[in-house]
């Protein structure tokens, strides 16, 4: 059968390296429309983008998923994929993403705890925020009765309609956990795919750590109450 239509939806920003290097190595002939959201990445890098012809929107302080799911960026294609270019994720992984997504399913999601994915630390300190994550993935699988094996992580592809109709209100890492309870909550079709992450140095931040789960568990138990009225 045909393709649908797929649209990659790139955020660039100060931790972008090598804006050159990313675009050779996404798969660009897979999707019919980019959007990149500049979140403070250098003037150079975002000249060198609208240079190849591709779209490039200024966040300003606000939020790309919300933008897409909100609608305020009007997107007409079928199947929306989501990459963060700060050299935590391999573009590599792009493809594998969307062709999972094209044979069925509602949500793919890059997972970091299956076998054959992984967390690697560049400074090999204490894994704080791994075990964070898996607790509330955890912790979101008992309460809705899920199974999905990374609830946070923010690379993934998903159907355009699924995500407009999730009722999405938070920002951030917290929208993307906040979409991953939609989905067990709604019984998507959700497949999960090992990737290998690259820590950086900042990511094991132990106050940063605390605020954001902090913010989870607020996300969890606001979204368990709404369970209860649904």
């Amino acid at each position: 059968r045909a393709r649908e239509g797929a649209c990659l939806i790139v955020t660039i920003s100060s931790k972008t390296a090598d804006v050159s290097q990313l675009l050779q190595k996404i798969p660009i002939n897979l999707f019919d429309r980019i959007i990149v959201f500049d979140d403070g990445a250098k003037d150079d890098a975002v000249r060198f983008i609208r240079d190849q012809g591709i779209e490039v929107i200024p966040l300003k302080g606000q939020d790309a998923l919300h933008l897409v799911q909100s609608e305020q960026v009007a997107i007409e294609q079928v199947n929306l994929l989501f990459f963060t270019a700060d050299g935590r994720y391999d573009p590599d992984d792009i493809s594998r993403l969307l062709l999972t997504l094209e044979r069925g399913k509602d949500m793919v999601i890059a997972s970091r705890f299956l076998s054959g994915g992984a967390r690697h630390d560049r400074n090999q300190r204490v894994r704080y925020r791994s075990m964070g994550n898996r607790g509330f993935t955890l912790l979101a699988n008992i309460l809705f009765y899920g199974n999905i094996s990374d609830t946070l992580c923010t690379l993934r592809a998903i159907r355009k309609q699924r995500l407009v109709e999730a009722k999405l209100d938070e920002n951030d890492l917290m929208g993307f956990y906040q979409l991953s309870l939609s989905a067990i909550k709604r019984n998507w079709k959700v497949a999960d795919l090992p990737v290998v992450e690259l820590m950086n140095s900042g990511l094991n931040n132990r106050g940063k750590i605390v605020f954001d789960g902090l913010r989870l568990i607020r996300v969890l138990f606001k979204e368990w109450w709404r369970s209860r009225f649904d």
